[in-house]
């Protein structure tokens, strides 16, 4: 009886340390196509933190759903498979090189700013993965390693949930 019910309990704690709960997720079926350019806030299907740009720079950290936590996601290119991320309040986008790693500057276009995307849904809610077309690291949020463009892997740790 101690013992099922010290199972219980660590089971609960598990659980309550593992799940993420999301605010205002986009449900939508996994295209592409069904994703439009607008307003979103980015959050690491991981840890939970949301991407953030701000005087200190570009991070991920708890969800404050303010402006700099709010990103607009363009479409670059007709079939939808090219973005730009851009944030509300610096208006800087996100930009990965060799030479500056992850990180949001001036919007100028080049391929340091566009990412290839995946989509796909889970739960009922839609993740993107990002892949720059310079440097082909993905976004990538982790305790361990913090916010960094890493080597695509297919993991959780570089899936995002689009929340309004």
């Amino acid at each position: 009886m101690r013992r099922t019910r010290l199972l219980a309990t660590m089971t609960l704690l598990a659980l309550m340390f593992t799940v993420v709960a999301f605010n205002n997720p986009v449900r939508a079926t996994a295209s592409v196509e069904s994703v439009e350019s607008g307003w979103y806030h980015l959050r690491n299907r991981s840890t939970g933190f949301c991407l953030d740009d701000s005087s200190i720079g570009l991070r991920a950290i708890n969800c404050l759903n303010n402006g700099y936590q709010s990103f607009w996601l363009q479409k670059l290119n007709s079939s939808g498979s090219l973005w730009s991320v851009r944030n509300y309040m610096t208006n800087a986008c996100v930009d990965d090189s060799f030479q500056f790693h992850l990180r949001a500057t001036a919007c100028n276009g080049l391929p340091f700013q566009q990412f290839s995307v995946g989509i796909y849904s889970s739960g009922g809610y839609l993740f993107m993965w990002f892949q720059n077309n310079a440097t082909y690291g993905c976004i990538d949020h982790s305790y361990a390693f913090g916010l960094r463009s890493y080597g695509c892997n297919k993991s959780v740790y570089q899936d995002w949930a689009l929340e309004r």
